[in-house]
């Protein structure tokens, strides 16, 4: 007969892989529709223009319910993705952006627009700026790959900015950028309107295909 520790081992270690194999799942996608609002795919659709490319290159096409997991790069190009964390955290990627998962608490967001809603010390790295966090919403924007300028703006909790000249702390409705070369300027206030046009969710579901 099995003893009773090694029936909790077996038990706990099934109620851990899901998590451990999968950083998420996609929540969302969507598109512009003709007259520039956002449509969300159904549940079953999927575009090439959002895709993982998994450590191997092998690429994936995404759409509501695709997992994405560690090693993964998610690639937008005219759509915009929600990825579920778990735990009621979520990444939400704009167009034209690049984010890589690891196997921890980091992503390496290699280009464009991320969101970013957190409840655990988290970090995103970007060229040489490190943006960590113990439980936040912010948001991290750059227009060059793995490097050049990046803005950080927070829209709840605290965040630590870190570059090779310094480090900044950026607090709730505030927004710092960064100079390569240069140390971290102090923040500056957070435009409300701005932030509240982040989340935004799209305005209907796509037509089934």
């Amino acid at each position: 007969m099995m003893p009773p520790w090694a029936r909790l081992l077996i038990t706990t270690l099934l109620i851990l892989l899901p998590r451990l194999a999968t950083a998420g799942v996609v929540e969302s996608v969507a598109l512009p529709g003709f007259g520039g609002e956002m449509t969300e795919l159904r549940p079953g659709m999927k575009t090439g223009e959002a895709v993982a490319v998994g450590a191997d290159g092998t690429i994936r096409e995404l759409g509501p319910g695709v997992d994405v997991g560690a090693g993964d790069t998610i690639v937008t190009q005219r759509a915009r993705v929600v990825v579920d964390l778990g735990d009621d955290e979520r990444v939400h990627i704009a167009e034209a952006s690049r984010l890589e998962l690891t196997a921890g608490r980091t992503v390496l967001q290699h280009v464009g627009e991320v969101y970013y809603r957190v409840r655990e010390a988290f970090t995103v790295q970007y060229g040489s700026v490190e943006t960590a966090v113990e439980g936040t919403r912010f948001l991290v924007v750059g227009t060059e790959v793995d490097g050049g300028p990046v803005r950080v703006s927070v829209d709840e909790g605290v965040v630590r900015v870190t570059t090779p000249e310094g480090v900044q702390r950026v607090s709730q409705g505030q927004s710092l950028g960064t100079t390569p070369g240069a140390p971290p300027v102090v923040p500056e206030p957070w435009a409300a309107p701005t932030r509240a046009s982040r989340s935004a969710r799209p305005s209907r579901p796509a037509p089934p295909g």
